[in-house]
């Protein structure tokens, strides 16, 4: 898992979750794009290779090339989804820069155990730790988020330890996998912050749906990159 940041007064601000899907390629929830960031790269860059948020010692940041969101993202809350082209590639180091498998078949059947990833934040909301909150699906019928759900794309679970609030202390787009295959299912796409500490479910974007989307936009920016590369030969 990886921590999108931008700059901050003192040191770089952590405002997004994301999951790396292979060695250039960082998945995320579109509203974590914001129009700042969107405008201007250089503002955005990834941390990973730890979890301890702001642990120089282990991590390493690497800068955001390129990026693709869902083109219809922004309608009735649904496609919330977007794609990172990172720069240098992610080391070869599956215990700290682990790939997740995102191509998977499985249906999310209510009752189905999973497990959100995201960085949790302090009682002042400052991020600090990767944490793991165990949730279970729910039938779509019981999300409670009427016309913006969609059921194809999205889907709803629950945390099931009731230790915390997913709305006052997680951030913005946490990735929640399969608890036995360690697939990625969705991200935190929203959530009802007036009724939150009343166990209503969170809205998942769900990634099953976009599979052949996120292999379209890879190869897409990975064409670009080709031809850059050709335009402008390394040593010419």
């Amino acid at each position: 898992m990886v921590s999108l940041q931008t700059p901050g007064k003192k040191q770089e601000k952590h405002f997004c979750s994301g999951a790396i899907i292979s060695e250039q390629f960082v998945l995320v929830a579109a509203h974590c794009l914001t129009k700042p960031v969107e405008k201007n790269l250089r503002l955005l860059s990834i941390v990973a290779g730890t979890n301890q948020i702001y642990n120089n010692t282990y991590t390493q940041r690497f800068q955001v090339k390129n990026f693709k969101r869902h083109k219809r993202f922004g309608q009735q809350c649904s496609d919330d989804i977007a794609i990172l082209h990172v720069e240098p590639k992610f080391p070869k180091d599956k215990a700290r820069f682990t790939t997740i498998n995102y191509k998977s078949n499985r249906r999310t059947l209510a009752g189905m155990g999973a497990l959100l990833l995201d960085w949790e934040q302090d009682t002042i909301g400052v991020p600090t730790h990767i944490a793991a909150t165990s949730f279970q699906m729910v039938e779509n019928n019981d999300c409670g988020y009427d016309n913006k759900f969609s059921n194809a794309k999205q889907f709803c679970a629950l945390r099931t330890d009731g230790l915390r609030s997913i709305c006052k202390y997680s951030d913005s787009g946490g990735i929640l996998i399969d608890a036995d295959s360690k697939t990625l299912l969705g991200f935190i796409s929203y959530c009802d912050k007036n009724t939150c500490e009343m166990e209503k479910p969170t809205a998942f974007t769900r990634i099953s749906f976009y599979g052949n989307w996120i292999k379209d936009q890879m190869e897409s920016m990975l064409n670009v990159q080709s031809k850059n590369n050709k335009k402008f030969p390394i040593g010419k």
